[in-house]
């Protein structure tokens, strides 16, 4: 379906990567350097730049192709040897069960929390845990998971957490502290807040960890020769890492920037029956997307926006165990997931949206009601 003639289209999305001039300096350092890839001098820099961002002790994360390839790693390095599962929520992106797939495990799908869209220890309590080669804990669109709670049962189990923090660089930023049992992965895209155009930032405080990590994104490179152990091509460019460098440049602007809208997206939507995620009236971070639920089944809101040229998305559609491809892995009761996700819509955020765009989608949303009503 398209818009509707005599209207323009506000996108559901405008990433802001850093311009040509902002990457001059760095694209001139890699020409002097020479140095195009595996793990270069503007790589290591990044590297160090991210902890600092942190505040982590030295040389606690390494540099990888995407997100979904550092988690792929971390699940090889770190799953428990002759388990089968994984246990995931359903509620999160494909990118997630994708993982844990190509890292030789099945899904085992679970449910989250209505008001966290995550969940807690204690959704594996009927769980056989000596099933479990790992647990994948999912940060809901860059919020906060309780990570001192996870750690603890990492640590009393004897099953790694891996903290699938895709969205959540500003969440890791500020949260995150060397908690010994956990890996957080953290998404690089260009649809995230901080952006080296694609790339992942792996985060661990073992060092072991990091480097049967960084060995299994480098074709099992260790003690100075390839193929030591099994291992794949994950590793980021210096083109890449010259991106995130003026990405990090400009982060706490980039940041107020992101703040700013969402705040004012919030007071804009303060008339209407819905409710937004993350919820503003608690301490949340910021992200690239903002959510509503309504009384309104999604796709019905989404095609009465669509009709006003407000594009929306369903980020995370119904759930994982809804696709095609991940329909037959085991899951649990996923009643809540079931019920929240076909309310859940994407509406338009970017850091440049303007007053008046900001106004159409509410107005858009008013008439949706409106429609939704008579019907």
């Amino acid at each position: 379906m398209s818009a509707a003639v005599g209207y323009s289209q506000i996108p559901v999305m405008r990433p802001q990567l850093p311009t040509t001039a902002d990457l001059v300096p760095f694209l001139q350092e890699i020409d002097q350097n020479r140095y195009y890839s595996n793990h270069g001098p503007l790589y290591r820099r990044f590297a160090r730049e991210l902890d600092q961002s942190a505040n982590f002790p030295v040389s606690s994360s390494i540099l990888v192709g995407n997100a979904t390839q550092g988690l792929t790693s971390v699940l090889r390095v770190r799953g428990l040897a002759g388990r089968p599962y994984c246990a995931l929520p359903a509620w999160s992106f494909v990118a997630s069960a994708a993982a844990v797939v190509e890292a030789g495990m099945q899904p085992y799908f679970v449910d989250v929390e209505e008001d966290t869209w995550a969940y807690s220890p204690l959704a594996l309590r009927d769980m056989p845990l000596d099933k479990l080669a790992a647990v994948m804990v999912v940060a809901p669109f860059g919020q906060s998971v309780p990570l001192q709670e996870w750690d603890e049962w990492s640590s009393l189990t004897g099953i790694p957490v891996i903290i699938d923090a895709a969205a959540g660089f500003d969440f890791v930023v500020q949260e995150l502290e060397a908690y010994p049992n956990l890996t957080t992965v953290v998404s690089l895209h260009a649809t995230k807040t901080l952006s080296s155009g694609e790339g992942g930032w792996l985060i661990d405080f073992n060092k072991d960890v990091l480097r049967n990590a960084l060995a299994d994104g480098n074709f099992g490179y260790l003690d100075g020769a390839i193929g030591q152990t099994f291992g794949h091509n994950y590793k980021m460019s210096e083109y890449h890492a010259a991106v995130g460098l003026a990405s990090l440049q400009s982060w706490d602007m980039t940041r107020r920037r992101f703040a700013e809208r969402f705040n004012k997206m919030v007071e804009a939507l303060e008339p209407l029956p819905l409710s937004v995620f993350p919820n503003p009236s608690k301490p949340f971070f910021i992200s690239s997307t903002f959510h509503i639920t309504t009384e309104m089944p999604a796709d019905f809101l989404a095609s009465e926006l669509l009709k006003r040229g407000v594009l929306t998305r369903q980020w995370w559609g119904e759930g994982i165990h809804r696709l095609k491809a991940y329909a037959h892995f085991p899951r649990g009761d996923l009643s809540m997931t079931n019920k929240i996700s076909p309310y859940i819509l994407g509406l338009p955020f970017s850091v440049d949206m303007t007053d008046g765009e900001i106004e159409r989608v509410r107005d858009a949303i008013a008439e949706a009601f409106y429609v939704h009503a008579m019907t």
